[in-house]
Order: C-alpha cells, then sequence, then structure tokens
C-alpha cells in the first residue's frame, strides 16, 4: 500500500528547461515526503526530456502544446495533487535543503503562509518610504488606492499577517483550499495577479490569514525569457491595468471605482517619464477589465 506524500510541490513552467534543472536538482536533496507535479506549457521538448529522467523523487508530468498560462497549468496541477499541504512554485527559484523542513515546522502554526523571496531586481536603495511601507504593511491591499504592498523579499524579524501571497512560493494546507482555484481569465496575458487573486479567494473561503513568515528563505532568480508572463512592457501595462480593475471589482464591489482614477494617474505618470503615450492602452484596459463577470 503506497502512502500520500505530505507535499505537493506544484510548478508550471515555459521554456525554461535549466531553470528546471538546477531546482530539480535541489529537489533531489530534500529528504521529506512530496511530489512533484509540473506543467510543461508549450509542451518544451527539452524540458519533456528533463522530466523523463529516473529523479529521487514522484514526479507527475503535464503538457499543453498550446500556449495556456499559469492559472490553467496550476489548476490542471491542482487536480492531480495528492499531499495534505499544496506549495506552489515558480520554475526560476532556488530551495535549501532544509526547505520542506522549515515549512512543516511552520506548518504548525500557520495553515496559509510564504516565506522571504530573495530577488536580484529589488532596488539596492529604495527609498525611506517604500521601506517603512514593505516592512510594517508587507501584503496588504488598499483597494481605494488601487495599490498592493509587497514587500515579501525583505528579511524582516517579524511574522505579519497578510492579504495576498508572492506567487513564486506560496504554502496552502489543502484541506482551506477546497473548490477555491486560479481565476483563468487574470491569467489571459501577463497573468499579472493571479497569485494574489488565489491567494486572497481562498483567504475568504476558507476565514483564515494568509502569513509572511521571513524566518526562511529562498531565490526567485526571476529568469529574463521564457515563463508564463508577457515581457513586452506596453502589452504587460494593459494587462497589469486591466487585471488590476477586474480584481478590486471581483473582491472589494464598488470600491475599484477609486482604482480607475488611481490607474489613470498612474498611466498619466508613467506616459511622462517614459515619454510613450499609455493612456488610450490604459482606457482600453480598464474597460476591458471592469466588464468582466467575476
Amino acid at each position: 500500500m503506497t502512502h500520500s506524500p505530505e507535499f505537493s510541490l506544484i510548478i508550471p513552467t515555459r521554456f525554461r528547461a535549466q531553470s528546471v534543472d538546477e531546482l530539480f536538482s535541489d529537489l533531489a536533496k530534500l529528504t521529506e515526503s512530496f511530489e512533484v507535479i509540473l506543467f510543461n506549457d508549450g509542451a518544451c521538448k527539452d524540458t519533456k526530456e528533463l522530466c523523463s529522467r529516473d529523479w529521487e523523487f514522484p514526479l507527475t508530468y503535464l503538457e499543453s502544446k498550446e500556449h495556456t498560462n499559469s492559472c490553467m497549468s496550476r489548476n490542471a496541477c491542482i487536480e492531480k495533487a495528492t499531499g495534505d499541504w499544496l506549495v506552489f512554485l515558480d520554475d526560476d527559484v532556488r530551495v535549501e535543503e532544509d526547505f520542506l523542513k522549515n515549512i512543516k515546522e511552520t506548518g504548525k502554526r500557520h495553515a496559509l503562509f510564504s516565506c522571504c523571496v530573495k530577488t536580484p531586481n529589488n532596488p539596492p536603495s529604495p527609498s525611506c518610504f517604500r521601506t517603512w511601507l514593505e516592512s510594517n504593511f508587507t501584503g496588504r491591499i488598499y483597494p481605494c488606492l488601487g495599490y498592493f504592498v509587497g514587500g515579501f523579499a525583505r528579511k524582516l524579524k517579524k511574522e505579519m499577517n497578510c492579504q495576498h501571497l508572492p506567487g513564486a512560493m506560496m504554502v496552502f494546507k489543502r484541506s482551506l483550499v477546497g473548490p477555491v482555484r486560479f481565476d483563468e481569465w487574470i491569467g489571459e496575458g501577463t497573468g499579472y495577479l493571479d497569485d494574489a487573486d488565489f491567494s486572497h479567494s481562498v483567504m475568504k473561503h476558507s476565514h483564515v490569514n494568509g502569513r509572511f513568515v521571513p524566518k526562511f528563505e529562498l531565490d526567485h532568480l526571476q529568469a529574463p525569457s521564457g515563463g508564463n508572463r508577457d515581457h513586452d512592457p506596453k502589452r504587460w501595462f494593459y494587462y497589469y491595468q486591466a487585471h488590476k480593475i477586474y480584481y478590486f471589482k471581483k473582491h472589494f464591489g464598488w470600491k475599484f471605482i477609486p482604482a480607475i482614477f488611481v490607474g489613470f494617474l498612474e498611466a498619466l505618470l508613467r506616459s511622462l517619464k517614459g515619454r510613450v503615450n499609455l493612456l488610450p492602452t490604459y482606457l482600453r484596459a480598464c474597460l476591458y477589465g471592469a466588464k468582466q463577470k467575476a
């Protein structure tokens, strides 16, 4: 009789075979009971060959030859997961040998959390205001301002409640997730806010707060190519605004209206800074996001 693993590691990937190879090498060093469910979006040949190797852990391989998105990929993986804990990882992260040990210890106190996610692209000298904001309001959402506070890359001394989690690494007790799935409309285009929407939806469904636990960490390398996000700046801005308007409408009702005005100001400032007119792009995105039904 085979026993279900304690952890299901869910990894969507798109044309990043080398990153997956490095991550799998890290996972092969872990001694806890876990399985990996990987979705190869675009059916990259190198990734498929990599997954056909004889790894030291159970691996469920899924693929789609057509370009889907990270939301559809993750939903397909959830249906195959058998572990008590769902651990969502980006394909370009690196983990230490005590990664699952730390998750197991944290799981004794919290059922929905993330760790410190170090990234190479943080400003080397952030402003005092940003430092104060992210150090005291990590993972908070302010719909009337159209603003999400990050801060998950900060090595803080204290744990904090949060309203959303970073997609590079999210941990959920499986029983809390229930019927909640990733919103596949938000996965369209850049996929911006897919992780925030899912984690916030699980929190609302389970009535359990998210938790930022900076005691342990992993590296998010933010690979410059591949992945499920769009790297065209103008196209990114379009979906970034559309998804944000849709998100606030979905979760906060009428409060998405002030976010429209804030988004307009952001588009104006970005236009002036980049010397490119983003206002028509913003108006199209705003209308597209606002008309979607949650």
